[in-house]
C-alpha cells in the first residue's frame, strides 16, 4: 500500500480511537438486532416468512455498511517513518488519498483535545503545517494525541541532526 525508499522504515502507525469504531458499530449491530426481535412478536401472524425475508435483507444492507465502517477505520492511518509523515484517508470502499510530507518540513504541530471524554479517553486532533504548498494534515480523534506528537517531533529532530551533521562533514 505504501512505497517506502530503500533507507526507510516505519517508525509508528497511528489509527483513529477505537471509541469511534465502537460506538460507529454498536448502532448497525441494534439495527441489525432490531427486526429479529420483532420477529418473536410476529411467531402466530401470516406474514412471518415475508418479514423474516425483508429482515435477512435488512442484515444483509447493514452488514455492507458494517463493512465500510471497518474499511474506513482500519485503512485511515498516520504512518510516521523515520523520513516522512504519510496521510491516508481512505473515502469509501475503493477512494484513497495518500499524502506525505517530509519529516524535516514540519514547521507546527498542534494537539486539540475537544473536551472532558476526549480526555479521558485519551483521544484528540492533530493539525500540523509543513513548509511546502500543500495542505494542512488533520487526523482526527487519533488515539493518544500527546504519544504521536512527540513520536513525530522526535524524528523531525533526529532527522533534522542528521542533515546538519551530514552537511557540517560534508
Amino acid at each position: 500500500m505504501i512505497q517506502l525508499d530503500q533507507d526507510e522504515h516505519i517508525v509508528y502507525v497511528a489509527r483513529k480511537h477505537w471509541f469511534f469504531f465502537v460506538a460507529e458499530t454498536a448502532s448497525i449491530f441494534i439495527l441489525i438486532i432490531a427486526p429479529f426481535v420483532a420477529i418473536f412478536v410476529l411467531l402466530e401472524q401470516e406474514f412471518f416468512l415475508v418479514f423474516l425475508y425483508a429482515s435477512m435483507l435488512w442484515t444483509a444492507v447493514f452488514l455492507v455498511v458494517l463493512a465500510y465502517i471497518w474499511t474506513d477505520y482500519y485503512l485511515d492511518v498516520w504512518v510516521v517513518t523515520n523520513k516522512r509523515l504519510i496521510d491516508v484517508d481512505q473515502n469509501g470502499l475503493f477512494r484513497r488519498k495518500i499524502s506525505s510530507s517530509r519529516i524535516d518540513l514540519i514547521q507546527d504541530l498542534t494537539v486539540e483535545i475537544p473536551g472532558i471524554i476526549a480526555t479521558i479517553s485519551g483521544y484528540g486532533d492533530i493539525h500540523m503545517q509543513t513548509a511546502g504548498q500543500s495542505r494542512e494534515f488533520v487526523f482526527k480523534n487519533v488515539s493518544r494525541p500527546e504519544n504521536l506528537k512527540d513520536i513525530i517531533l522526535k524524528e523531525h529532530n533526529r532527522f533534522r541532526d542528521e542533515m546538519i551533521s551530514t552537511s557540517f562533514h560534508a
